[in-house]
């Protein structure tokens, strides 16, 4: 369809971006899971991966971490573990997070309420 006349060309979506366009920042990365990973212990901590289907996600926890997921997998029935980091780097369908943080939620069941039924006025 012809644009309208007046009205603006947009260039293409996969128009390159040039240095004025740009902002610094930082890219975080969040993975979660609910059952805990075998862990390798290195010389920098504990080695844990993430198998997700965009790749497997690798980082190192500190000794004291890796006891809190434990704990949290002995303590509760079901959870979910929350890692986030700064990726350090990707290569061969591998994710390495570094400075990883770790945050463990308890998974409640939701209570249903049962609904009370209406009993039908009777007249007196």
């Amino acid at each position: 369809m012809p644009p309208r006349p007046g009205a603006a060309v947009l260039p293409p979506n996969d128009t390159p971006l040039s240095k004025e366009n740009l902002v610094p920042g930082r890219l975080e990365l969040t993975v979660k899971f609910s059952e805990l990973p075998q862990p390798l212990q290195v010389q920098g901590g504990i080695k844990i991966g993430i198998e997700t289907p965009e790749g497997v996600v690798i980082t190192i926890l500190s000794p004291k971490v890796w006891r809190k997921l434990e704990q949290a997998a002995k303590d509760y029935s079901q959870w979910v573990a929350a890692l986030n980091g700064l990726l350090d780097r990707v290569a061969d369908g591998q994710v390495i997070l570094k400075q990883p943080a770790l945050q463990v939620f308890e998974k409640k069941n939701k209570a249903t309420t049962p609904v009370d039924p209406k009993t039908p006025d009777t007249p007196a």
